[in-house]
C-alpha cells in the first residue's frame, strides 16, 4: 500500500530547499534555518535522505520479497540519471548562451556561498555525459557541477546500494534484522556520514511493521507522541549548533517522519490536491529551480536594481515570481521523469525476464 502522503511531505520539503537556494540572491545575510519550516535546506535534504531509506525498504518489510529490493535496485540508476542528464543538457545551454548571471549578482548581493562558485567553468558535450552518468554520483562538489543541489546524488545513489545490500542479507527473522540496522546505525554515525540518514529510514520501514507500532498507532497516546516528535524535531534543527553534523540531522528528520506516520491530521494535510502535485513534481523542482535563480532571478535582479541592490517590493516580487516560474519549470519538465520513471521499469523487467529465463533454462537441463 503507497502511502500517497510522504509524496506530499517530499514536496513541501523540495519547497523548502527552493526558498533556502533563493536566500542566496534575496536574504544572503540571514541564517539559512531563521525561519525553520520556510528556509531550512539542510534539514529538508536529510528529510530526503530519511524518506529515501524509508520508502526503498518498506515494501520488503512488508513482504519479506528480496525481488521487490532487486526490482528496486535495478530501477535506481536509470529513474535517476535520465532527468539528471536532461537538467543537465538544459544547464549547458543556458550557459552556453550566456544566460548565467549568478556571478555578478552575487557581486551585489554579497554572497558568500554557492551562488558565486557555481557555472563558472566552461561546458562541453564531453563533461555533461561524464557528469550525468557517472560524476554526479561520487562527486558532489558544486563548482563542477551542472546542477549544484545534486551534491546529494552521491548519498542517494551509494547509501541506496547500502540499503538493498543489506536488506538483501536480512532474512525474516526480528533478531537479525534487528542486529543489522543497530549495526549500520552505529557504524555510519560514528563515521558521521549523511549515509546514517537513509540507515535510519530502512530502521524506521521496518520498526512499522512490528506490533509494538501498531499498538502505538491505534492508543490514545498516538497524537501527544506524534506531536512531540513533530514539534521536537522542528524545534532541534531550528536550535542546533553551527557545528552540527548529519546524527543530529538525522534524529530531527527519523522523529519528522515517524511523527507523520502517527498524525492522522497531518497525513491528510499532505494528502491534499496541493500536496499530492508539489510531490509528483518534486525531483522536477529540486533539478531546476537553481538554473533559474542563477538565470532568471539573477538577471532579474541586476536589472530591477540597475546594478545596485534592488527595493523591497521589488525583492517580493521577485522572489513571488521566481518560485512561481520555478513551479511552472517543474510542472513542463516533469515528463523527462516519467520517461526516467518508465524506462526504469522497462531495465528492470528486461533484466528480470533475462535473469528468469536463465534459471529456467538451468533448471530444465
Amino acid at each position: 500500500m503507497r502511502e500517497t502522503y510522504l509524496d506530499g511531505l517530499r514536496g513541501w520539503a523540495a519547497l523548502v530547499v527552493v526558498l533556502c537556494h533563493a536566500g542566496e540572491i534575496f536574504w544572503p545575510a540571514w541564517r539559512p534555518g531563521f525561519y525553520p519550516l520556510l528556509t531550512d535546506g539542510s534539514f529538508s535534504v536529510f528529510i530526503f535522505f530519511v524518506l529515501s531509506g524509508y520508502v526503498l525498504s518498506v515494501g520488503f518489510f512488508r513482504t519479506g520479497e528480496r525481488r521487490a529490493v532487486v526490482d528496486l535496485a535495478l530501477r535506481r540508476y536509470p529513474r535517476l540519471t535520465v532527468p539528471i542528464f536532461a537538467a543537465s543538457c538544459l544547464a549547458m545551454g543556458l550557459m552556453a548562451l550566456g544566460w548565467m548571471h549568478n556571478i555578478p549578482a552575487s557581486k551585489v548581493t554579497g554572497s558568500e556561498g554557492w551562488l558565486p562558485i557555481v557555472y563558472a567553468f566552461t561546458p562541453t558535450v564531453a563533461d555533461v555525459l561524464h557528469f550525468s552518468f557517472w560524476r554526479v554520483y561520487v562527486d558532489g562538489s558544486p563548482a563542477s557541477s551542472y546542477d549544484a543541489p545534486l551534491w546529494t546524488m552521491p548519498v542517494e545513489m551509494q547509501g541506496s546500494i547500502l540499503v538493498f545490500a543489506a536488506l538483501l542479507v536480512m532474512g525474516r527473522g526480528a533478531v537479525l534484522r534487528g542486529a543489522i540496522h543497530v549495526a549500520l546505525l552505529a557504524v555510519t554515525g560514528w563515521l558521521a556520514s549523511p549515509f546514517v540518514a537513509m540507515v535510519a529510514g530502512a530502521a524506521i520501514a521496518n520498526f512499522t511493521q512490528l506490533d509494538m507500532h501498531r499498538k502505538l498507532a491505534v492508543s490514545n497516546a498516538a497524537p501527544l507522541v506524534s506531536w512531540a516528535l513533530l514539534i521536537g524535531a522542528i524545534v532541534f534543527a531550528a536550535a542546533r549548533p553551527n557545528d552540527f553534523g548529519p546524527v543530529w540531522l538525522t534524529l530531527c528528520s527519523a522523529g519528522l517522519l515517524y511523527g507523520v506516520l502517527l498524525n492522522k491530521g497531518f497525513q491528510r494535510a499532505l494528502s491534499l490536491p496541493v500536496s499530492q502535485w508539489l510531490g509528483r513534481v518534486s525531483f522536477s523542482l529540486y533539478l531546476l529551480h537553481v538554473l533559474v535563480l542563477c538565470s532568471f532571478s539573477s538577471w532579474a535582479y541586476l536589472a530591477l536594481g540597475n546594478g545596485e541592490r534592488p527595493s523591497t517590493t521589488g525583492i517580493a516580487v521577485l522572489l513571488v515570481a521566481t518560485v512561481a516560474l520555478c513551479l511552472v519549470a517543474a510542472a513542463l519538465f516533469h515528463s523527462m521523469e516519467r520517461l526516467g520513471i518508465t524506462m526504469s521499469r522497462g531495465f528492470s523487467q528486461a533484466v528480470l525476464r533475462v535473469a528468469s529465463s536463465a534459471r529456467s533454462r538451468g533448471v530444465v537441463r
